[in-house]
């Protein structure tokens, strides 16, 4: 079964980077999808990537800037292919990204005892860039939920923890079924990360207490960097969904 995908990518003011991050969805080994760039106010403006001649690429230009999260948005609301792949435009998906999920989406199909899986998740490796050369900085694998979606702590065997820590996910690890967003909705409509973290409704997160001597006055708790999107998002999945597992790195992140 030849599944359909939507990837979405917001970008701003990163014009190499995704073009890049453009490439790498053109380049995939499997051919049943389409990028949605969403051009959150670049100036200047990503003109390479408007040369591009592919009618499965859609550039969505806004002329102000919206912010990721609205960007994000608005992409999944346009989308048409039946899973949601995301991405930032620093980072980019390896060429058999598409079809590594394309085949676990049919394996579990034609599986007669696991069925119902909706979100697929992967592996990614981080690099950074020092003295001017690409450095690995780590892999972080998938994630291993229990039945009752608790996270299995995977680093120091500290046991079973209600939800999973922030920093153990990020963006294009993972995929979903767009029926999904009829459950868990899309994200808050905000401007800063203090806010986004008080509206997200996940626990750890938000407004703390004061906490002297060394935060003498309450303060916002923040998800990520610099939002925690990719957090949200797979935590709101994960509370509804079973995860289905790649245990193969396919997507790679650039740290700044």
């Amino acid at each position: 079964m030849n599944n359909t995908f939507s990837v979405i990518i917001p970008t701003h003011n990163r014009p190499e980077k995704i073009l890049r991050a453009v490439k790498a969805v053109l380049n995939q080994t499997y051919g049943h999808w389409e990028l949605i760039v969403i051009d959150d106010g670049s100036n200047p403006m990503p003109e390479a990537i408007y040369k591009i001649r592919d009618p499965r690429l859609r550039i969505i230009r806004q002329s102000v800037r919206h912010h990721k999260l609205i960007a994000r948005n608005m992409g999944m609301k346009i989308a048409i292919n039946s899973w949601i792949c995301s991405g930032d435009d620093d980072d980019y998906h390896i060429p058999t990204y598409l079809e590594e999920f394309n085949n676990a989406i049919n394996e579990n199909l034609n599986d007669k005892i696991v069925r119902g899986i909706f979100v697929y998740q992967c592996g990614a490796d981080f690099y950074k860039t020092i003295d001017g050369k690409q450095t690995k900085l780590r892999t972080l694998p998938p994630m291993k939920f229990h039945k009752d979606r608790r996270f299995e702590h995977l680093d120091d065997g500290l046991g079973l923890y209600p939800h999973f820590p922030s920093g153990r996910i990020t963006m294009g690890m993972f995929i979903f079924h767009r029926d999904c967003l009829k459950t868990i909705g899309y994200f808050p409509h905000v401007w800063t990360a203090g806010d986004f973290a008080l509206q997200a409704d996940i626990p750890g997160y938000g407004m703390l207490s004061p906490q002297p001597p060394r935060f003498p006055k309450a303060r916002c708790q923040v998800m990520g960097n610099p939002f925690g999107d990719d957090y949200w998002l797979f935590y709101k999945l994960t509370r509804h969904f079973q995860v289905g597992t790649i245990d193969k790195v396919l997507y790679i992140k650039e740290c700044r």
